[in-house]
């Protein structure tokens, strides 16, 4: 008798196995994950107002005088996803300075990074302008008066 309930405790044994195993295995489930990026497509254009109406920049400005305000709109369009942006602005060979800009959005702002960024969300096919001109000091040295500057954006 006591062979007979080992062989039956012992089968139950195996059977409770092999069903344990079964359920395990069948506990796991594969499921494939499919990402993709976005696209950024953004350009950059510059206009400026001639007249009343905006025509596209060109570097034909001569003679600038001290305290003269220069129409120049830097034109940010997103082609792409809706997406965030952000814009650097570097005065080269020049004493200006963000403070000679004008007609900056309030949704642009200065971060610590020295980066403008853009506190909306950029829809596709919108454009923002990150400012409409400059303006030059009127303590503009002798020095600078003669010659070149350039902003880059």
């Amino acid at each position: 008798m006591k062979k007979k309930i080992g062989f039956v405790l012992l089968g139950l044994g195996l059977m409770l196995s092999a069903v344990g195993t079964s359920i395990y295995a069948y506990s796991e489930i594969s499921v494939e994950n499919t990402f993709t990026t976005g696209i950024v497509d953004i350009e950059l254009e510059e206009f400026t107002l001639e007249n009343g109406k905006e025509v596209e920049w060109s570097d034909a400005y001569q003679n600038i005088l001290p305290g003269q305000s220069i129409s120049k709109i830097p034109r940010i369009t997103n082609y792409g996803n809706d997406c965030y942006i952000r814009a650097d602005i570097c005065f080269v060979d020049t004493s200006l300075t963000e403070e000679t800009l004008f007609g900056m959005p309030s949704e642009w702002e200065l971060a610590a990074d020295g980066f403008y960024y853009y506190t909306k969300i950029l829809s596709t096919d919108e454009e923002i302008d990150l400012f409409q001109g400059f303006t030059v000091p009127d303590d503009l040295s002798e020095d600078a008066q003669e010659s070149e500057f350039r902003i880059q954006i």
